[in-house]
């Protein structure tokens, strides 16, 4: 009986004495995060195959940002996948929601607003992007008309960059 409270006192004082230094999540956006993938999460419209296809676009097209590097206090340089522009501009976050400020090459000012959720080296993005496939999927399918396209939200994930130095 001795060495069986023994044993189940050993226990207990391993089991509530092991650390787990592992379970720190980093849910800080500071740092450089370089596209990984989009994945459309609500696609609809008047057409079953303008949706597959509009599905298609957005799993095959590359990003249009390719990294953001976001610095302490409100500072990010925003590099594009037009010519690897890279641009510098300003940022916020209230809540879920972050506001990207900047103005573009051609002296056009930019503002990009987006949920978003940061989960160690996972940076996802939510944005919606129904004006742009209902702007574009007259060029996406010419041999389809009167396509009405009323809802296209995307999730891009960026992954962060462990080796990128960011003061």
């Amino acid at each position: 009986m001795r060495n069986l409270l023994y044993i189940l006192l050993t226990t207990c004082l391993l089991v509530s004495c092991s650390s787990n230094n592992d379970s720190t999540v980093n849910t800080s956006i500071i740092g450089r995060w370089n596209f990984g993938y989009s994945t459309p999460y609500q696609v609809e419209s008047n057409n079953v195959y303008a949706n597959q296809t509009i599905d298609s676009h957005i799993r095959n097209r590359g990003p249009e940002y390719i990294s953001f590097i976001f610095t302490v206090g409100g500072k990010i340089r925003v590099i594009r996948d037009i010519d690897r522009e890279e641009i510098d501009g300003t940022y916020t976050i209230e809540g879920n929601k972050l506001t990207i400020n900047y103005t573009d090459l051609d002296n056009v000012s930019k503002t990009l607003v987006y949920e978003f959720v940061v989960h160690d080296n996972i940076f996802v993005l939510k944005r919606d992007d129904t004006d742009f496939y209902a702007r574009e999927i007259p060029y996406l399918l010419p041999e389809i008309r009167d396509v009405l396209v009323t809802k296209v939200l995307v999730e891009v994930t960026y992954i962060r960059d462990l080796g990128a130095n960011v003061n």
